[in-house]
């Protein structure tokens, strides 16, 4: 009992000393969130969704929040990218429908952001508040300490910390705990490749918080990839590494949102095998000297036997990543 208690300190204490980096977000936009999911017969169905307070994770004094996409628009196109959307229902539709967003800080100040950038790939996107100066004794205004490499192990203990409380407030952060379940390889064929599983509580309310370790340090975001899947009481939640996030910012905050990658290969109608029957000029395929009739082979160390397969390996990659390929040309 007395070891329990103790744990229990620290989960008060780490909350308490992060909770001051985890904002409420209240999204008021042009036209309702149109959700889509994949029904059971490969159909596309409504999803309801929470469209209550959201969660995102203040980084510094000057206003940089990082929140989940799946807080602002309908994500299936990122794990489905083949599902046929209407337009309303298209991430790109559900971004530019975003009229307002108001920031709620944990000490009951607030601003209005403007998103500035999003990151298809990590899932995320980066806002930009007008910070109101802190009044009185309120704490500085300050992003929580980065884990280090070290802190990123299968079992350990983690806290996911929401803000899902809008105006209303709250003296604490929302808080689930767990532990990190895996990591999914860096070329999974998922959109959550490279990302952490944990069992901790992801939902509607706290996706976009912060997930800390129990000295307090930044893990990473929460997530939700799929509603019908993941989150709420699924017991599956993810966590955008914290370092991967770090890396994208510098483009970011200049407004530079990924796309998807574009090799410039194209394979004969119906054809199983993947030989390449054109190679479009000025494209990535030709600049790494592809040609027509070139067999891939395989995909970073992945066999790739069929057409369908090579599709499966690059229908997750964004530009600007590498990949190694492995070609048959006449016969070598």
């Amino acid at each position: 009992a007395k070891a329990a208690r103790s744990i229990e300190r620290v989960f008060r204490y780490m909350a308490g000393r992060a909770g001051p980096s985890v904002v409420s977000l209240e999204v008021q936009r042009k036209q309702p969130l149109d959700v889509k999911a994949s029904g059971m017969r490969g159909g596309l169905g409504d999803l309801a969704r929470y469209l209550g307070p959201a969660s995102g994770v203040l980084l510094d004094s000057e206003g940089w929040i990082v929140t989940s996409l799946y807080n602002l628009t309908n994500t299936l196109e990122l794990i489905a990218p083949g599902a046929k959307l209407p337009p309303p229902s298209k991430l790109e539709a559900g971004l530019q429908a975003v009229e307002k967003v108001t920031v709620h800080l944990p000490e009951g100040a607030q601003a209005e952001a403007k998103l500035v950038a999003h990151h298809g790939r990590l899932g995320i996107a980066l806002l930009k508040a007008e910070m109101p100066a802190a009044e009185g004794t309120a704490a500085p205004r300050r992003g929580l300490t980065a884990a280090p490499a070290d802190a990123f192990e299968v079992g350990r203990f983690v806290l996911a910390l929401g803000n899902p409380f809008g105006a209303k407030g709250n003296a604490d952060p929302l808080l689930t705990m767990g532990v990190l379940a895996k990591r999914h390889a860096a070329d999974a064929p998922h959109a959550w490749r490279g990302q952490w599983q944990t069992d901790a509580g992801v939902t509607d309310g706290n996706c976009g918080g912060a997930d800390v370790d129990l000295e307090g340090r930044q893990l990473g975001v929460l997530q939700i990839w799929n509603p019908t899947g993941h989150g709420r009481n699924s017991g599956i939640g993810f966590v955008v590494p914290w370092p991967e996030i770090e890396r994208a910012l510098p483009d970011l905050k200049e407004g530079r949102s990924p796309q998807r990658g574009f090799l410039g290969v194209r394979w004969r109608q119906g054809a199983t095998i993947p030989a390449l029957a054109e190679v479009g000029p000025a494209t990535p395929a030709a600049a790494a000297g592809l040609q027509a009739g070139d067999r891939i082979v395989a995909v970073d160390g992945r066999d790739t036997d069929t057409v369908r397969a090579v599709q499966g390996a690059l229908t997750y990659r964004w530009a600007g990543e590498t990949l190694t390929m492995t070609i048959e040309r006449d016969g070598k």
